[in-house]
């Protein structure tokens, strides 16, 4: 994949791979309309790159996360239904000429 044509929006640094990453849509779009954040939430990442290991400690070689169990789980197919159904619900007309 290339670089997006706006190199700000753009960092292929070393710290991309490792560092957790974490968005709150609230904020960065500011409570606009659902068109422009139709699902909003806090968004986070943990990039491979970062999965600490075995005995690794978190800050020692680009560790920067580590699973410690799974307290909650969804169900993804229902997850991307229910994001699916928003975004379409936006221009239904829009999206009947896709079927």
């Amino acid at each position: 994949m290339g670089a997006p044509s706006r190199p700000d929006m753009y960092c292929d640094c070393p710290r991309t791979k490792t560092a957790i990453g974490k968005e709150d849509l609230e904020i960065v779009y500011q409570g606009k309309s659902l068109a422009i954040d139709p699902v909003g939430g806090v968004w986070q990442s943990f990039p491979d790159g970062g999965e600490c290991q075995p005995g690794q400690v978190i800050g020692e070689k680009g560790c920067s996360w580590r699973l410690n169990g799974i307290n909650r789980a969804i169900n993804a197919s229902c997850m991307y239904e229910t994001f699916d159904r928003a975004i379409e619900e936006l221009d239904p007309s829009c999206f009947a000429q896709c079927e």
